[in-house]
């Protein structure tokens, strides 16, 4: 029942989206803008927030492997294999992964994804502050891992993205 209540939850908010950008075209072509161009300008603006939120969930993900494969510590890597199980199903359900997958916004994360690990990396140097069990960013790889593609990320056993430490 709470996977129902969720889903038709998730169908109500994307339902009110969809509304606010006709609504936001129509006030548009009230100051004079024609109809598909402020439609055009609306899905635009969409696929732009789709792939900042979806580069978001991918670049937490490599943080917390990150994190995994860079911690003196065990303490905290059940807390962040749960906090990579949760970014994928975030992620997953944002790019429809299970069904019709967005394959224009796994694209351009394919193809942003140096940039997405170096925010991840950034993260990461964030976090040595508040974790004294982390070790600091200059063992971190330099490049991004060979391994870490967006589907592997996605669909990868935790264990096998795990970098091995030197």
């Amino acid at each position: 029942m709470h996977d129902e209540l969720r889903l038709a939850l998730e169908r109500v908010e994307r339902l009110t989206e969809e509304l606010s950008k006709v609504k936001r075209a129509l006030m548009a072509v009230g100051d004079g803008v024609p109809f598909t161009e402020a439609w055009n300008d609306e899905l635009y603006l969409e696929a732009r927030s789709d792939i900042r939120k979806a580069k978001s969930y991918l670049s937490r993900i490599m943080e917390h492997l990150l994190k995994l494969s860079f911690s003196t510590s065990t303490n905290s890597h059940d807390y962040w294999k749960k906090e990579i199980h949760s970014f994928r199903q975030n992620l997953g359900l944002h790019l429809e992964w299970d069904s019709n997958r967005d394959i224009n916004i796994i694209n351009q994360m394919e193809l942003q994804i140096l940039n997405i690990y170096k925010q991840a990396v950034g993260l990461y140097r964030r976090d040595i502050f508040n974790n004294p069990f982390l070790l600091d960013s200059k063992y971190l790889p330099e490049e991004l891992p060979s391994s870490w593609t967006v589907t592997s990320l996605m669909d990868a056993d935790i264990e096998q993205l795990v970098l091995k430490r030197d």
